[in-house]
């Protein structure tokens, strides 16, 4: 990402942001409400055009390669991108289907229980706790295994198990030489899944860092060091 910037009437979303994600890495991505974390993940999936700069995924373009782009990611936003009239089995397969994956059955087995949904298939996806929609919406954003993953504020209502079971997810898509990149306000668990994280600040980038051995303490030094007066 070179220079990359957004504007909505004359307030800027972004800025001049400029960072690079390398395979095998995981990005957070903290700061304060209002910060430009949501239109940042937004613009790497390709659902907001950037104003000026430049995005390149996986040796992509995001300007003239969009549909190669997609194939290559998997997205978990606020909103969980699922149908609430059909169970959580017909969502899967649904999107399973638009991305043409021939093992389909297995598929939707393998992500059943890698989320430990298998008690929830034949259930309405509008029938399901936040929790349990959060988990088939992380298993939809993956249902095509791509190399790399964005998520906004993943683990917004998710209890510790689900949290773990994302984080074992992160785990084995770092370990796959794939790429992470995850707004988030849980700091307490950045060190355990992250290897960069970004500070992000009026749509600017004010600070870079590498974990490096650093935890949970040390990020929220730095964090209010930076936005707490």
């Amino acid at each position: 990402m070179t220079n990359l910037s957004k504007g909505y009437g004359f307030s800027k979303a972004l800025s001049e942001v400029n960072f690079d994600i390398h395979w095998g890495e995981s990005l957070a991505v903290l700061g304060p409400n209002g910060s430009g974390k949501t239109t940042l993940i937004k613009m790497l999936a390709m659902l907001v055009k950037e104003d000026a700069g430049e995005i390149i995924i996986s040796g992509n373009d995001s300007k003239l390669s969009k549909f190669e782009i997609w194939n290559k990611i998997g997205v978990v936003l606020h909103q969980d991108l699922l149908y609430s009239h059909m169970t959580v089995e017909e969502n899967l397969r649904f999107f399973a289907r638009m991305f043409n994956l021939k093992n389909v059955d297995s598929r939707v087995r393998e992500l059943a229980k890698l989320l430990d949904l298998r008690q929830k298939l034949s259930d309405k996806v509008g029938i399901l706790s936040h929790g349990y929609r959060r988990r088939v919406s992380i298993a939809r954003s993956i249902v095509h295994d791509p190399p790399i993953f964005l998520m906004d504020e993943p683990e917004s209502g998710l209890d510790n198990i689900s949290q773990e079971l994302l984080e074992g997810i992160i785990d084995q898509k770092i370990k796959k030489d794939g790429a992470v990149l995850a707004t988030t306000h849980i700091i307490d668990r950045v060190p355990i899944w992250a290897s960069k994280i970004i500070f992000l600040n009026t749509g600017k980038i004010v600070k870079k860092e590498n974990i490096n051995g650093a935890s949970a303490l040390d990020i929220k030094k730095s964090y209010a060091d930076l936005f707490e007066d």
